[in-house]
């Protein structure tokens, strides 16, 4: 009897040690499944995510093209960037530029006779009287040929500085070329101060894509109360003689910009469209587009298709 439960007892212990070890056996095969299956699940997340740049394979019409970031000076992108093309009344932007630099804040400028014969009617009046400010801003919303003209034209009236020699129409524009050289804009020479073309074959300005980016990225830095108006659809400008004229912006997508900050349209038989931009992308951050050789509706497709593009490519952490 002794014998028997001994023996028992023994294949008892033989059955718990064959369950033990059959337990141990199930909880390592679950061990290493799940270090497995956790091992797998981290290889997959960390395996980098493919970002595809948003400018990949996008068509422009224009023929040249730049996407430029002025905080940095980096090019996000670029088509022919370099390539010199006659600018129009982009050149409008140099003019405004040199002009504020030259003149004092509160100057008054005349609308003369003679101004108001430069080509297209924005509606100025001879005699009638502005603030350098004013007509700036309703000079570049509407790109009007008369009230640039009218600017340049006070450098030479007013003088530019009581130890400075007197300065002409031509002199003026060498202004413009020398603040050009500044700003290293190696590609743009400028022959007039509207930009319009001189005859059949030769423009009143050249410039490439790049120096017109690097043109309004020094113009929002130093001079952005030039562009005030340029970002509205359009605008009631009053002179100091109080009359209002109403101005309709010439860049028709200025509503479909975000962050809008600045905005300057050009075209002429020559130029074909053009326009640039620059507009905020968030955290300070602007940044540039400009177009060249476009057509006159294109232009506007092309800046849109690049400012979509741009936010997309900043969406991605770039």
């Amino acid at each position: 009897m002794q014998d028997q439960a001994k023996e028992f007892f023994s294949q008892d212990n033989r059955r718990l040690l064959n369950l033990g070890l059959l337990l141990i056996l199930v909880l390592s095969l679950v061990l290493l499944v799940s270090l497995y299956t956790h091992r797998s699940i981290r290889i997959v997340d960390e395996e980098p995510i493919v970002q595809v740049d948003p400018f990949q394979n996008i068509n422009v019409i224009a023929k040249a093209a730049i996407v430029y970031e002025i905080g940095t000076g980096r090019i996000i992108f670029q088509k022919n960037a370099n390539m010199p093309l006659p600018l129009a009344s982009l050149a409008k932007v140099m003019t405004a530029v040199t002009a504020t630099r030259l003149l004092p804040s509160d100057a008054v400028i005349t609308i003369e006779r003679s101004f108001i014969n430069e080509e297209g009617d924005s509606g100025l009046l001879a005699d009638e009287k502005w603030g350098i400010a004013e007509l700036l801003n309703f000079s570049l919303t509407v790109s009007s040929n008369d009230g640039i003209a009218a600017v340049a034209g006070a450098v030479g009236s007013l003088g530019y500085g009581a130890d400075s020699p007197p300065i002409n129409e031509n002199n003026f524009i060498e202004e413009m070329n020398e603040l050009s050289r500044e700003i290293g804009m190696d590609y743009s020479l400028f022959f007039n101060e509207t930009g319009l073309d001189i005859d059949a074959g030769r423009s009143g300005a050249y410039g490439s894509a790049h120096d017109m980016a690097m043109l309004f990225g020094y113009a929002v830095r130093n001079h952005p109360q030039i562009f005030d108006a340029t970002r509205d659809v359009k605008g009631v400008f009053t002179s100091l003689d109080e009359i209002d004229h109403t101005g309709v912006n010439t860049n028709e997508g200025v509503s479909r910009i975000p962050g809008l900050i600045a905005s300057k349209t050009g075209f002429t038989e020559l130029a074909g469209g053009n326009l640039g931009i620059v507009m905020d992308t968030g955290l300070v951050r602007p940044i540039a587009i400009v177009v060249l050789g476009s057509t006159s509706s294109g232009r506007f497709q092309d800046v849109e298709l690049l400012s979509l593009k741009t936010f997309e490519y900043i969406a991605q952490g770039r």
